[in-house]
């Protein structure tokens, strides 16, 4: 079972002291306790008579004793050998160790005294010093009142008081203008009081000594933390002077002139002061400003915006800049969720593009992520961090093709500093050489644990592997929260040790418990265990926390048959409403998400555990959202008035990325989702209850690995929101049973990226078959094959009969699969493995024609599948020679003439038929006999092309027995936001190509159009601006008006997105406030 990490201080101590540490044993358990009655506390479950006055009075004898240590560390002049390197670190454990320890303390103090005020400044002083920055902001924000309100009738109590708050200012959240003005305020307080202090002094006849070293204590204290302030504002001191050759000077006089007063806590809060002050500093940005020119500018302008500041630099990030900041080729990133590493992207952005430009030439850097719905608020967040800059921060379709609109608007771009895209866009756009990356100098890699994945995982690492290949000049940086071999990792893609770096922090900005829900027998007690992990101070087995709530009161209370989900989660949530703004619950399924919703809805709003936010114009701005691409009785109207929502893959995908807003903001108080929503979630909760443990649905149901589960969880905690954060596994089949589970995803916290490619190369005996069972079977291999195909076709030209094994190979072995193979195999029998899988595929290709595996190159498919679909499109031409006149044939065979012409839905189907064979496609929707239904997807896709809405849509497809409206108009939006923009766009196009479909402009946008789900050119630019589709027609028809004599065309894209500020009126909107609502929209996308 993982342990606190504090129980390897005992171990630190006593090797630094040569002897046993009881203490700190001691303390442990304190802790421990401290957790349990907090835990209980907070959900106002009662607690044992005397218990908190008992933990406060062990505290009270623990913390002398850990301060004593403290202070010994901090003055003893030698440490020997090793104890010299562990000196630093012990440090640090021991004031995280104090700081917790004083948070226990803190509650007993009565409210307005001098004791809790300077527990609070202890707190702080120790929580800066063992890296707690962000708990230590939240304690300060609550309870920075107390110096308020505490009377200050003497005028050395006023001095001490004020230079406290002084301090707490200072180690706050600097991070606006108004906390600025607060710090600049409690400044000017404290150098008045200063100065009529001195002046009382001086007027009398007799000077007191002790007052006079009072004053002076002050006045260096002061001049220190003016000093700090200075130079995390501007990176200097006033005399430009040396920031911790002045805090060890005024700190030493201040220590100094303590030691000659009365007052032994005063004396060692100044102690402390000098290591916060320091590490304050040391966690300053204005070192690694140096670093570049553009960085030192980044920050510069950051600051002068006087809004999001950014001063410092997390722990995390303090620890891993400089690293991230080298001209090593590879860089691999692994730091738990919500630590920074977006800002750790963003500052090697600029390092690159600072170091990389040169005589004209300016480098492209590549920002991948893995899904669809990432790419825009990607794009969004760089736009906005790089708005001073004049960067050209751009996103490509993630289908696997650029057509004739998208190429036109990229060329009228020119250099693109940041392209944004999928690694199947990504890997299209090396393999062809496009123009836009040929500048191409850095790939950033979001999420890159998705190289395991079994899906899309080959992808991920055959798109590095091949930019390995084809640009040796281009760099890498992989960000991952949970990577175990990173170093594997970051050594394959810098192909040296000396070369590479993988950067592995374990901070994270809260604490985190996770836990179970448990249930007894009878089902009518509701308890959590949390268990002992990294990232809390619970030292037992286990911690029973009971809810004191009883699930079959529930069940009757919302007319449940049985303690179903709903129940159980309910039941939860009477507890973890109340600990924070948002609470996410994953549930199994769309139905499940959404019907809990609405109970949860219904049985809080009538305990008065919601309130109406209706009037909210966030809410307001969704509402309306909802109201044009959905329906007036959606259920999610309702649950979003009181702060509830669902999330799912049914869900329209503007409604999906305004609830993804809202729940960011801490305005949705309680979501429920289902697992969709991991990959593209980017934002932080209060606590994660997992309803489910289960990925998929239907056939491919499977179980939640740890990746994911972390990648949920870790989310649980809000830096600067949240002291701590909660992670909950529903009641499973058992007690046993849900334990088992939960300690097993503690212990994966970590797991290793392995080639997606390994499994079918560990099993590969014998000779292979090279045809379209493989492919479709396997792919991975499909992958592996398209991969082999450029390899000869660059290396080779296609010579099938004059090719250079050793060439191929050499290539080969520089991919992780080999690597990993030649680590478990070993190196001979994987050499072998290789090489005789690879030759076979070359002597296979030998019978093939050169423009067929040319084009599969192309389009990213194998040639195996590439063939399949060509054979089908002759027997499918054939056919309708046989069926139709000559003059009729194209409107049955061309599908731009069926999409947008005739509109026929059996042609089209007969294509959705070809393009479906191919196995690197996931384009279909199947129906309840498990058969393709191809003609619901032709139905969708020219509705959707040509303007319909979902619900239109919805009503033309197929039904089944038991289908309803909102069922279908789900499957409806799935299918959208899914497989129609991720694949249809991409087989359409290789159909097109294949029947030489490009006879008019429209026929090339094709693609593009059904990406967006318009049918013109100026309606997929107003797309790609950002307008929302149902107001594309209405701004278009509102710019023609208002601007009539000028275009609306890629040459002029940007000119157009300003002219969609300057309209007044969309000529869209049932009322004036609602046109208002519509504008607001607009601004928030464009």
């Amino acid at each position: 079972m993982p342990k606190s990490n504090f129980n390897i201080l005992v171990q630190k101590i006593s090797s630094l002291f040569d002897k046993e540490s009881s203490d700190i044993a001691q303390v442990l358990n304190l802790l421990n306790e401290h957790e349990r009655l907090e835990l209980f506390r907070k959900f106002d479950i009662e607690q044992p008579d005397g218990a908190w006055n008992q933990l406060q009075h062990d505290t009270e004898l623990k913390l002398d004793a850990i301060n004593s240590l403290l202070l010994v560390l901090i003055n003893k002049p030698v440490f020997q050998g090793k104890k010299i390197k562990d000196k630093r670190d012990l440090l640090k454990d021991l004031y995280r160790l104090s700081f917790e320890l004083h948070c226990t303390y803190f509650d007993s103090l009565p409210e307005n005294s001098i004791d809790k005020i300077e527990s609070l400044m202890l707190l702080t002083l120790n929580g800066v010093s063992g890296d707690r920055v962000t708990e230590v902001a939240i304690w300060i924000e609550d309870h920075l009142y107390l110096l308020q309100n505490m009377p200050t009738d003497e005028i050395k109590l006023e001095l001490k008081l004020k230079s406290y708050n002084l301090l707490l200012h200072l180690f706050g959240k600097l991070h606006n203008e108004e906390r600025l003005q607060a710090l600049e305020n409690a400044m000017q307080q404290v150098e008045d009081c200063l100065a009529r202090f001195q002046k009382t002094e001086l007027e009398k006849e007799n000077i007191s000594v002790e007052n006079g070293f009072f004053i002076g204590l002050f006045a260096n204290l002061v001049h220190a933390t003016q000093s700090v302030k200075t130079y995390l504002l501007n990176g200097k001191t006033n005399q430009s002077e040396n920031i911790y050759s002045l805090i060890r000077t005024y700190l030493y006089n201040a220590d100094t002139l303590s030691a000659n007063l009365d007052d032994d806590r005063l004396h060692i809060i100044i102690k402390h002061c000098k290591n916060a002050l320091d590490q304050l500093s040391q966690n300053s940005i204005w070192s690694v400003a140096s670093q570049s020119p553009l960085i030192r500018k980044f920050f510069e302008n950051n600051i002068r915006s006087r809004e999001n500041m950014i001063l410092t630099f997390l722990p995390s990030q303090r620890n891993s800049i400089l690293q991230v900041l080298s001209a090593r080729k590879s860089i691999v990133v692994n730091m738990p969720t919500s630590s920074g590493k977006s800002l750790l992207a963003e500052l090697y952005i600029l390092f690159t593009i600072q170091n990389q430009s040169f005589d004209g030439f300016k480098p492209t850097i590549g920002y991948v992520v893995p899904t669809n719905a990432l790419i825009n608020q990607v794009k969004a967040k760089l736009r906005k961090v790089f708005s001073d800059f004049g960067f050209k921060v751009e996103s490509v379709l993630p289908f696997y093709e650029t057509d004739s609109i998208e190429e036109e608007i990229l060329m009228q771009y020119g250099h693109i500093d940041v392209l944004v895209t999928t690694p199947e866009k990504m890997d299209f756009m090396v393999r062809n050489d496009n123009p836009v990356i040929k500048n191409l100098k850095l790939i950033i890699m979001d999420e890159a644990h998705n190289i395991s994945d079994e899906g899309r995982g080959a992808k991920f690492e055959l798109l590095l592997s091949i930019i390995k290949q084809k640009r040796s000049d281009v760099n890498f940086l992989l960000l991952s929260p949970f990577i175990e071999n990173s170093n594997t990792i970051a050594e394959w893609l810098g192909d040296t040790e000396q070369n590479s770096a993988a950067i592995t922090i374990d901070w994270s900005p809260t604490k985190q418990y996770i836990g179970c829900n448990l249930l007894n027998s009878a089902k009518t007690e509701s308890d959590v265990v949390y268990f002992p992990s990294g990232r809390n101070n619970i030292v037992e087995e286990e911690m029973l926390v009971p809810l004191n709530v009883n699930p079959q009161y529930i069940k009757e209370k919302i007319g449940a048959k049985r303690i179903d989900s709903a129940v159980k989660n309910i039941a939860l949530l009477e507890k973890y409403i109340r600990l924070g703004d948002t609470t996410l619950v994953l549930c199994k399924g769309a139905d499940s998400a959404q019907k809990t919703a609405s109970i949860a809805l219904n049985y809080f709003k009538e305990k008065n555990a919601l309130v109406d936010i209706s009037s909210r114009p966030e809410i307001q701005n969704t509402l309306t959202i909802i109201k044009y691409e959905s329906q007036e009785d959606d259920p999610m109207i309702e649950c979003l008035k009181y702060g509830v929502a669902f999330h799912h893959a049914r869900l329209n995908g503007i409604v999906k990325e305004e609830i993804e807003k809202l729940a960011a903001s801490g305005i949705i108080k309680l979501l429920f989702a289902t697992t969709t929503l991991a990959q593209g979630m980017n934002f932080p909760i209060t606590t994660v209850i997992f309803d489910t443990l289960k990925l998929g649905g239907g056939k491919n149901t499977k179980d939640m690995d740890a990746t994911t589960f972390w990648n949920i969880a870790g989310r649980a905690g809000r830096a600067y929101m949240d002291r701590e954060g909660h992670v909950i596994i529903g009641y499973k089949e058992s007690k046993k049973a849900t334990k088992a589970l939960t300690v097993n995803y503690i212990k994966k916290d970590l797991e290793k990226i392995v080639s997606s490619l390994s499994d079918f190369f560990k099993n590969i005996e014998g000779h292979v078959e090279f045809n379209y069972k493989l492919v479709r079977e396997n792919p991975a291999i499909s992958n592996f094959l398209q991969y082999l195909n450029h390899i000869v076709k660059v290396a080779h030209k296609y010579n099938l009969n004059n090719i250079d094994t050793n060439r191929i190979r050499s290539i080969l072995n520089t991919s992780l699969f080999y690597k990993e193979g030649e680590f478990e195999q070993g190196f001979i029998e994987t050499q072998r493995k290789i090489n005789d899988f690879s030759m076979s595929y070359v002597n296979y290709l030998k019978g093939e024609n050169k423009n067929q595996l040319t084009l599969a190159d192309v389009f990213g498919v194998s040639n195996i599948s590439l063939n399949v679909v060509t054979a089908s499109i002759i027997d499918h031409k054939e056919m309708i020679k046989e069926v139709y006149p000559e003059s009729e044939q194209d409107n049955h065979f061309l599908a731009s003439k069926i999409v947008l012409e005739s509109k026929n839905v059996e042609s089209l189907a007969e294509i959705i038929d070809i393009i479906a064979k191919l196995p690197e496609m996931q384009i279909s929707i199947w129906n309840k006999t498990g058969k393709l239904d191809s003609e619901s997807i032709a139905r969708v896709i020219i509705g959707w092309v040509n303007g319909e809405s979902v619900p239109k849509i919805a009503q033309s497809i197929k039904k089944e027995a038991n289908d309803t409206e909102n069922y279908l108009r789900g499957l409806c939006n799935q299918y959208i936001n899914g497989s129609l923009k991720n694949f249809v766009p991409w087989g359409i196009n290789i159909y097109q190509v294949l029947t030489k479909d490009d006879k008019s402009d429209n026929a090339k946008m094709l693609p593009s159009f059904i990406y967006y789900g318009v049918n013109d050119k100026e309606s997929v630019i107003l797309s790609k601006i950002g307008v929302p589709r149902f107001l594309v027609s209405s701004i278009k028809g509102a710019l023609k008006k208002q601007f009539s004599n000028q275009s609306i065309s890629p040459n002029n894209i940007e000119e157009v997105r300003e002219r969609i500020k300057q309209l007044q009126d969309y000529e869209f909107g049932e009322n004036d406030a609602e046109k208002a609502k519509l504008k607001n929209i607009v601004m928030n996308y464009i």
